[in-house]
């Protein structure tokens, strides 16, 4: 009941609101408060503005150029849009672009004081890069600190390749190994049960304050101040109760969040290892030790391996359906990468801290290099892990809806059956039969539509079109092109038929090339492409050519229109529309549109009802898809990932 009434309210006293100044313009003065690994879109907190309330979060596009740093206050006249709803995790409703020209609008206005505790995590990545400049300094602090900025390309794909993004993320792991070093070492200097429980509850919340609140954090440190608390009552701890309980306390806060993909993979995976890890670690009791050393070792890695590999089906089993379902695809080395990398990665956070913790001392700074260093052997361990089982090869994309959800079944078949204690051979009959089941009522009815997904650069847009087995890539620039690579990768598009690009620029020729040879060689088009000094064969594209693959035709009607499937698709903006389309605009959804023609609404909710709109239809605007039905079947219309 509370939850319900948390969300209610929040709905009412901040969404709504909020909500009804979508569409106006204000004249803004924001602190940036966080900036993105890709893209152009900005956190800011308002500080000053004509008509929202100061303490509103928004997100802000910031043309390339001009990126702001975090702290840097930034004052510039805005419109204001609707937020996509996964941004409401991060307590953002509204989106905002520049008014006139987005490479000038923008002026930094001065410098905000930074949160004592983001200084505080500064100093101490400055006092780790000094001992440790390389590459174990960057995942030293990745783990230590959560400074994920300075993670290079190659070792963020390592590790999301092989199952290990987790490390890269504080969550329980890193607070739980901060908890109990922390209550140990205060054990050892002979302070009490509950003393030592006291003084440890405020230091794992300063370090989640310190690393950011995320939600994974947070959930870590309920869990964490439950256990501990257990220890000041003389209470036996119960993790379901602990999870039970920082589930309901971060969404009684916040309902939101449970939109946030951090939340969900990490209550999930919290889950797994409390219900299925226990049920398939099968402790031996009552037994006597083994006699020799030999036997002794061999059943502690047997317990280990045993173990390890239990925690990590659990965790795996709970998240592979969210996984597949958010990120297009699993790792199916996840097992065994964690079972070689997720102990290191503790010793290496413990060792991190400590020899962070004495480097800070001035006195003391030589006896924090030993423990730095070996923990930067350890890391140079996980990252040879990751870079063993994370090879692009290993990682499976399931980009069709049906792979999604035989994953899902399966998953839930076998967890059903390890918590119903079933013998493995049921289990097997009844995961096969549900499989079969899925795939027999599903391939006939789930035969993908003509999909088109969009992406939108800044000022520039990517359009993916596909059909059963084809798949072609619009592209408004050639610059677009070096971002489209890895979004190509989590859609599971291995081949491309063709390239059109509305603007090809020579100097762009190096990732066309890498495109290329990504994708199958597809053939490349472009408007004016005959002057280029380009090393590789590019067509000319004049209008109103015609291009057949699949069951539709392609036809470019002019610098920026196409018509597809008899859908008009605009991929710049700017672009003048063709004089002989008939194309209906609105800035607001109309009560009732036109039954013949083309129609493009702008900023239109991808999650409002569906209204029917006659035969033709479809809207790719600069910022937001918005609309589709055409006379001649269903469209899919997904966001780019």
């Amino acid at each position: 009941a509370l939850f319900l009434l948390s969300g209610a309210g929040q709905r009412h006293f901040r969404e709504l609101p909020l909500h009804a100044l979508v569409g106006h313009s204000d004249v803004i003065t924001a602190c940036v408060t966080d900036t993105p690994r890709s893209g152009q879109m900005y956190t800011m907190e308002v500080l000053e503005a004509t008509h929202l309330p100061a303490g509103t979060r928004l997100s802000l596009y910031c043309a390339p150029g001009q990126e702001p740093q975090r702290y840097d206050l930034v004052e510039t006249p805005v419109s204001l849009h609707a937020a996509a709803t996964t941004q409401y995790a991060d307590r953002i409703f509204l989106r905002a672009f520049p008014l006139g020209d987005r490479n000038t609008s923008i002026t930094i206005v001065g410098h905000a004081d930074p949160d004592p505790l983001y200084q505080l995590r500064l100093y101490f990545d400055s006092v780790l890069r000094q001992t440790l400049p390389g590459d174990e300094g960057d995942l030293l602090s990745a783990l230590c600190l959560g400074q994920r900025d300075a993670v290079s390309a190659a070792m963020d794909a390592a590790f999301r390749y092989s199952g290990l993004s987790h490390l890269l993320v504080v969550s329980g792991l890193h607070l739980s190994m901060l908890a109990v070093t922390l209550r140990l070492l205060l054990r050892r200097l002979r302070v009490g049960y509950r003393l030592a429980a006291v003084l440890t509850v405020p230091l794992i919340w300063a370090f989640a304050g310190m690393v950011g609140n995320g939600p994974s954090v947070l959930r870590a440190a309920c869990m964490c101040t439950v256990w501990l608390v257990g220890f000041m009552v003389y209470r036996r701890h119960n993790g379901l109760n602990a999870w039970g309980f920082a589930a309901a306390g971060l969404l009684l806060i916040d309902p939101y969040c449970l939109l946030d993909i951090g939340f969900q993979l990490s209550f999930a995976a919290t889950a797994g290892v409390l219900l299925i890890a226990p049920r398939l670690c099968r402790y031996s009791t009552g037994q006597l030790p083994p006699p020799t050393l030999r036997e002794r070792l061999w059943n502690r890695i047997r317990t280990y391996v045993r173990n390890g590999l239990a925690v990590c089906f659990g965790a795996l089993l709970f998240t592979l359906p969210i996984t597949v379902f958010c990120f297009q695809g699993f790792s199916i080395t996840s097992p065994m990468s964690n079972l070689l990398a997720v102990v290191p990665a503790g010793w290496a956070l413990t060792l991190g801290w400590a020899g962070i913790l004495l480097s800070a001392v001035p006195v003391l700074g030589w006896l924090g290099h030993p423990f730095l260093y070996l923990a930067g052997m350890l890391t140079h361990w996980v990252y040879g892990a990751a870079r063993l089982c994370g090879p692009a090869a290993l990682y499976v994309y399931t980009p069709a809806l049906w792979q999604k959800w035989l994953i899902t079944v399966l998953c839930t078949v076998i967890a059903m059956g390890i918590l119903c204690r079933r013998p493995w051979r049921q289990v097997a009959v009844f995961a096969v039969t549900a499989c079969l089941c899925v795939v027999g009522t599903a391939l006939p009815l789930m035969a993908p539509p003509p999909r088109i997904t969009v992406w939108p650069y800044g000022s520039h847009t990517a359009v993916l079109l596909q059909e059963e087995d084809a798949a072609v890539l619009l592209v408004d620039h050639s610059r677009s092109l070096r971002d489209v690579h890895y979004a190509l990768q989590r859609q599971g598009i291995t081949r491309l038929q063709a390239v059109y690009i509305d603007e090809a620029d020579p100097t762009d020729k190096a990732v066309l090339a890498r495109i290329r040879e990504a994708y199958g060689h597809p053939a490349v088009y472009a408007y004016d492409a005959e002057g280029g000094d380009w090393p590789l064969p590019i067509q000319p594209i004049r209008p109103r050519d015609q291009w057949r693959w699949g069951a539709g035709t392609l036809t470019g009607l002019s610098d920026g229109w196409w018509r597809w499937h008899g859908a008009l698709i605009c991929t710049d903006p700017s672009a003048p529309c063709p004089q002989d389309a008939p194309l209906y605009v609105y800035t607001a959804l109309p009560s009732q549109l036109p039954a013949h023609g083309y129609c493009v609404v702008s900023h239109y909710h991808r999650q409002q009802p569906a209204i029917p709109i006659g035969e033709n239809v479809l809207l790719l605007t600069e910022e937001e898809l918005t609309l589709t039905t055409t006379d001649t079947g269903e469209w899919s219309v997904l966001p780019w990932p």
